[in-house]
């Protein structure tokens, strides 16, 4: 779909034009499984277009004069409640840039394009929330609130936050496999649990739909980029020619010459330059006829609501704060996204999720058993952590 624009989303991003933080993926630690898919992120041009139609019966026909500036994006693994206040600064970027009559209409692309359709309007500065699906190592949500009677303790030189002695209920999370929090994704339980499993599937789950409505707005950015580079490529191929132009500076300084041909010499002349639609062209191949149909349907469809998505990263950081507060003890601030990072790891990739709320994967009995068990686990009692039982993890990291 879009053969030139289309993007695969791979890893779990916002960027907005107001913030872009960045953040890289680590791995956590031999102690958790991974099992995060890959993907591609991508990039946006903006453009403004203006409008020009001829009369002559030479090409004087064109779409708008095209320029711009493409800006790559890059990419922030971050998510959770600082990403309210993203929406917030876009919210009043969009205001300031007239967007919020944008959202929610399809614009000025109303009827089907082809490869020499004209401009219509200029368009607003749009904004691209790309995603990408790898699981991130640190979360932008702000620590979880303390009330006043219990302070963060004072912490070893050697604390560490993943030792399941540390993590107690937080190990059923991370020591259950990724089909585990599958099978609780396909039954349902995701949605009503409480143990570790649950909460660990709730968190993927709600990195699934953030995944899906970040998807949903660069399908629509693809789309529209696509229709644009038709209209570039419209506007150069439809220029006068050398020899055109001399016919209508002639007709116009011929006395003869009718007010018809004059007025469609001076269209010739009054073509945009298209030194910017040159250069957006450049090394790229026209949208086929196939793109353009399947880029209209998407425009056709309407803009996705920037409510979807901010509801979405919402509930992400809901989920993530059931996951921390699920810790054994105070967990300190700092190694919040650690503890993320770690459940995140171990749990399914995004088209295992996909397929397990679709319910096109099979339920293995199997993993609904271990998912159970693990979910009914009692992580609290001392003796569980002693130098006997620590493999409870799926590593020797912390053998003696």
């Amino acid at each position: 779909m879009f053969g030139i624009f289309k993007v695969g989303v791979s890893a779990l991003v916002l960027s907005t034009c107001v913030v872009a933080p960045v953040a890289t993926l680590a791995t956590v630690g031999a102690a958790h499984a991974k099992n995060n898919g890959n993907g591609k992120g991508g990039e946006k041009g903006n453009s403004g277009k203006g409008k020009a139609n001829g009369h002559s019966k030479a090409k004087s026909n064109g779409g708008g004069n095209k320029g711009g500036n493409s800006n790559g994006r890059q990419t922030s693994a971050n998510l959770g409640k600082a990403i309210r206040d993203d929406f917030r600064s876009l919210s009043q970027s969009l205001r300031k840039s007239a967007l919020g009559d944008l959202l929610g209409v399809t614009g000025s692309r109303g009827a089907q394009r082809t490869a020499t359709v004209q401009r219509q309007a200029p368009k607003a500065q749009r904004v691209s929330l790309s995603p990408t699906r790898s699981a991130p190592e640190r979360s932008m949500r702000p620590p979880l609130q303390r009330t006043a009677l219990r302070e963060t303790p004072e912490l070893a030189e050697d604390y560490d936050a993943l030792h399941p002695r540390n993590l107690g209920k937080l190990n059923g999370a991370l020591n259950s496999s990724p089909q585990a929090k599958a099978a609780h994704i396909a039954n349902g339980t995701y949605a009503t649990g409480s143990g570790p499993v649950s909460l660990a599937a709730a968190l993927a789950v709600a990195d699934h739909n953030l995944i899906e409505a970040a998807n949903a707005l660069e399908t629509y950015d693809a789309a529209e980029r696509t229709l644009d580079l038709a209209d570039a490529f419209a506007l150069v191929e439809n220029r006068p020619t050398e020899a055109e132009r001399a016919v209508a500076l002639a007709t116009l300084e011929d006395p003869e010459a009718t007010e018809a041909e004059k007025l469609a010499a001076q269209d010739v002349l009054d073509y945009p330059d298209t030194t910017a639609a040159e250069a957006e062209i450049a090394g790229l191949d026209r949208p086929s006829e196939r793109d353009l149909t399947e880029a209209q349907e998407v425009i056709d469809a309407g803009i996705p609501e920037e409510h979807d998505l901010t509801n979405a990263a919402n509930s992400v950081a809901d989920a993530e704060t059931a996951v921390l507060a699920a810790y054994k003890d105070i967990l300190p601030a700092e190694y919040e996204g650690d503890v993320l990072s770690a459940v995140r790891a171990s749990n399914p990739d995004d088209d295992t999720v996909a397929a397990a709320l679709q319910g096109t994967a099979p339920l293995d009995p199997d993993a609904l058993e271990e998912a159970e068990r693990y979910e009914a686990e009692r992580y609290e009692d001392a003796e569980l952590y002693d130098d006997e039982t620590v493999l409870l993890v799926p590593s020797d990291r912390y053998a003696d």
